[in-house]
């Protein structure tokens, strides 16, 4: 969770699990990518969190463009 990134805004914590993005599941990062990659900045999306401690908590992102200097996050 990179600081001011829309993850951390939206209240996400170093060894939060996304489960769900937008009422579907995520299995892994390739899953993630083909769910998050395809929206537009300003786009608003609903995540499924699984915390450390075993609960589960529902967080509203509002995506941004990726940084430059994360060229590994771009389409």
């Amino acid at each position: 969770i990179y600081p001011e990134s829309p993850a951390s805004k939206a209240g996400l914590l170093i060894d939060d699990l996304i489960i769900e993005a937008e009422g579907m599941p995520i299995y892994g990062i390739m899953t993630f990518r083909e769910n998050i990659l395809n929206k537009e900045p300003g786009t608003e999306v609903e995540f499924k969190i699984l915390s450390k401690n075993g609960n589960t908590k529902t967080v509203k992102v509002i995506l941004e463009e990726v940084p430059d200097h994360l060229p590994e996050f771009k389409k």
